[in-house]
């Protein structure tokens, strides 16, 4: 998946490591990170109040999000820190990701 906008958002299903149909793409933009505005919504994790977190491998370029009881890794290419991400509630109880976090 590629983000070539200003910003966008990006809608996930099956990105739990326990589905066996989980999502194993890649995501990037054409610039070398993604925008202040770009967002991607897990539908299939449910956002967990002080515990949900997203952790950015800058090794292997892999974004783990976990609400305590499920995991999801999905890969994100581009330049970034291991706290480049936040994890947020998307208004309707799933995870919402922002890269840089919004303030």
């Amino acid at each position: 998946m590629l983000f070539t906008g200003s910003t966008g958002e990006l809608d996930l299903a099956h990105t739990l490591a326990t589905d066996s149909q989980h999502y194993a793409g890649s995501i990037s933009s054409s610039s070398p990170s993604l925008a202040s505005g770009d967002v991607i919504v897990l539908n299939d994790m449910n956002f967990v109040n002080g515990t949900t977190t997203a952790v950015y491998d800058t090794v292997n370029h892999v974004l783990a999000v976990t609400n305590g009881t499920a995991t999801a890794d999905i890969s994100i290419l581009g330049t970034y820190s291991a706290n480049s991400f936040a994890a947020v509630d998307n208004g309707s109880g799933k995870v919402e990701i922002h890269d840089p976090p919004l303030v």
